[in-house]
């Protein structure tokens, strides 16, 4: 279900990550620098449980399914 190659950014998301290090870097204002990781941190454990959430559902459907003989 999980392979290697998901671990993996985009050269896209590459290009931009190395942009925003670049950022972090170059910043000397350690209260931006605090209040950024505030923020990504709560923005993380955001995305983290609406993935549960929607993995939980997908679960909860295949076990129906299967249940129902809908799915092998």
């Amino acid at each position: 279900m999980i392979n290697p190659e998901m671990f993996e950014l985009p050269i896209e998301s590459e290009f931009k990550l190395r942009k925003i290090n670049d950022e972090i870097d170059e910043c000397k204002d350690v209260e931006a620098l605090r209040e950024n990781l505030k923020n990504m941190t709560k923005m993380f454990m955001r995305y983290q449980h609406m993935l549960n959430l929607v993995l939980k559902e997908v679960i909860d459907n295949n076990i129906r399914a299967i249940a129902e003989g809908q799915l092998k």
